[in-house]
């Protein structure tokens, strides 16, 4: 069994719009995925302020490599400015696409949800992907086709066409904002990176059910007193208990 990960952060130094927790995210990320057995550390892949087209490059790069290697396992992260612009094709019901900042958003623009999705498109079909957006307004940013609360399922009639296993959880409602946060010292984080770790750390279980896994971060961002709403979604209809975060160390061979 083999797995890779991208971890894109951005912090947008030097600019108005800068941040302070998100390479902070990056490094907890992977420190996360490497001990629990996820993603060997040769394999995950840390992008800070990536340009927009090195992110999809990089992101590309990945979907062709699940391909080749036939991974059972790919886990994105995405830290960093979120926003919505106008959208493009008529294809969102509230007329705005949603997107993200790259590192050099001033001069390259935004990476919005129809590239992000064409991107998702290139995996593996076997391959199972898992997506965290920390960001603002991020809830549909792939427009998949599931959404759930708690372990009820919706048919979002979303326009997806990533007809691969992607499943995503987000910082917050495409309405809302995601926090960076002051974790205490001198550390800062995403909010939800931040409360999804710590879930992850408190309760083991959480690891192999995504559904735990939501509900314990959710009830960690309100007893922070944040008031984001991450949302799970999906392009297949989740089984009742689905890994996050599975261990695969000791079933994968040399990475």
């Amino acid at each position: 069994m083999s797995s890779r990960a991208l971890l894109l952060c951005n912090n947008y130094v030097g600019t108005d719009a800068e941040l302070r927790g998100c390479h902070n995210d990056g490094d907890c990320l992977k420190a996360a995925l490497v001990s629990s057995g996820a993603v060997p550390e040769g394999r995950v892949r840390v992008l800070r302020e990536a340009s927009a087209a090195d992110a999809v490059a990089a992101l590309e790069d990945l979907a062709r490599r699940s391909r080749e290697e036939r991974l059972a396992y790919v886990f994105i992260a995405y830290s960093g400015h979120g926003t919505q612009v106008r959208d493009a094709d008529g294809d969102e019901a509230d007329g705005l696409d949603e997107a993200i900042c790259p590192g050099d958003v001033e001069t390259a623009g935004v990476v919005s949800d129809d590239l992000l999705r064409r991107v998702f498109a290139g995996f593996y079909y076997r391959t199972s992907v898992v997506f965290v957006c920390d960001a603002c307004h991020s809830g549909s940013m792939l427009d998949l086709r599931f959404s759930y609360d708690g372990r009820r399922c919706a048919d979002a009639g979303a326009a997806s066409d990533v007809g691969r296993r992607v499943l995503m959880i987000s910082g917050c409602r495409d309405s809302q904002t995601s926090a960076d946060a002051f974790l205490g010292g001198t550390q800062y984080g995403g909010a939800l990176t931040d409360c999804l770790l710590r879930s992850l750390r408190d309760v083991p279980e959480a690891r192999g059910d995504v559904f735990r896994l939501v509900h314990e971060t959710c009830r960690r961002l309100k007893e922070g007193g944040f008031d984001q709403v991450p949302v799970l979604s999906s392009s297949f209809l989740i089984p009742r208990r689905h890994a996050f975060m599975p261990d695969l160390k000791a079933r994968s061979g040399p990475a």
